[in-house]
């Protein structure tokens, strides 16, 4: 794993953030039906090019989707991208 996104992610500002989208989308964006429980990074945070642009993508309201665990689940096996 990305050792500038395993810093950002324990940071307090991203927990705020999280709890935010969380609480704007309590279903999940992409199917709907199922309370959303997970945000991610539509550009994955790792993809930056150094600290600054990783810290850009972490923080940026418009690469964050909240889902449900299913959602997530079929993302990361590849079969919901």
């Amino acid at each position: 794993m990305d050792k500038d996104y395993e810093m950002l992610k324990t940071e307090p500002r991203w927990w705020r953030l999280r709890r935010e989208t969380l609480g704007l989308h309590r279903y999940c964006e992409r199917c709907g039906r199922n309370l959303s429980s997970v945000v991610r990074h539509k550009i994955p945070v790792s993809s930056g090019y150094n600290y600054n642009d990783k810290k850009r993508l972490m923080y940026d309201r418009g690469n964050l989707e909240a889902v449900c665990r299913e959602c997530m689940d079929r993302i990361m096996s590849g079969h919901g991208r």
